[in-house]
């Protein structure tokens, strides 16, 4: 487990409950907690990560509100997220991490079995879809032409090489 709270960076951070969640739930500590406890194996897997970024031409509160959006989808379906918006350490790198507890949220406020839908291919290609259809929502509300797209060049039928991502350390 990595220490991130001498993180500089965060910008925003919330945890974001289906609405008939219990109170508790929303201390990330107790929320953790309850997590590593609804967890019996030594080597079990308590959450997933799910890392986006953010268009660079939104401002800091049309990201907050696609950060929303996109977590409202994922406690539609009974999921837990928690949520932090980074900006990176130039601000040129706005991103957001989502740690999501692959469990059933039950009605009690505990996490029961492993829900193994969501660790499907076909989970993660609707994730994405999902991801891109309130991107370019927001692009179009902030009267931005960009659009973007979850499919590879090769599907979109674009014939040319991927440009490689460079990291905040080797372009600052």
């Amino acid at each position: 487990i990595h220490d991130y709270s001498q993180k500089r960076d965060v910008l925003y951070h919330h945890v974001y409950l289906p609405h008939d969640a219990p109170y508790p739930l929303t201390n990330i500590q107790d929320l953790c907690t309850l997590v590593e406890q609804s967890t019996k194996r030594k080597d079990g897997v308590y959450c997933r990560e799910i890392e986006c970024s953010l268009p660079r031409e939104l401002t800091f509160e049309q990201q907050l509100d696609l950060l929303t959006a996109f977590a409202g989808w994922f406690i539609r379906q009974n999921m837990v997220i928690q949520a932090n918006m980074h900006g990176g350490t130039d601000g040129q790198n706005p991103h957001i991490h989502l740690l999501a507890p692959v469990r059933d949220l039950l009605d009690d406020g505990s996490f029961g079995k492993v829900n193994r839908g969501w660790g499907q291919r076909s989970f993660l290609e609707l994730m994405r879809t999902v991801w891109q259809d309130l991107v370019n929502e927001a692009m179009a509300k902030a009267g931005c032409a960009q659009r973007v797209s979850h499919q590879s060049l090769a599907e979109q039928g674009i014939n040319r090489n991927p440009t490689a991502h460079v990291g905040a350390k080797v372009s600052a």
